[in-house]
């Protein structure tokens, strides 16, 4: 699990190690659709976080403001109808 802190410099040594910022990393890699340099430029603009279990990514009603990557794990998306 990452850290998430709101001091800069202490973001970008956690970064570094984050096994979360690894995976993506690796992913990106092996699409083939970036190089090296452009993989390492996006990362900065992405933040791990670690949702536990009933926790939410996006409510209904709610606007979608992020995109999201699972390193590890499972996500469930679901809908309720007025059926219930």
């Amino acid at each position: 699990m990452c850290k998430i802190t709101t001091d800069k410099q202490d973001e970008l040594k956690e970064r570094e190690n984050c096994p979360m910022i690894d995976v993506f990393k690796n992913y990106l890699f092996l699409t083939g659709a970036l190089s090296a340099e452009e993989i390492n430029f996006s990362v900065n603009f992405f933040k791990p976080i670690s949702l536990k279990k009933g926790d939410f990514f996006i409510r209904e009603g709610d606007t979608c403001r992020y995109i999201g990557f699972i390193a590890c794990g499972a996500i469930k998306a679901y809908a309720i109808d007025r059926e219930g």
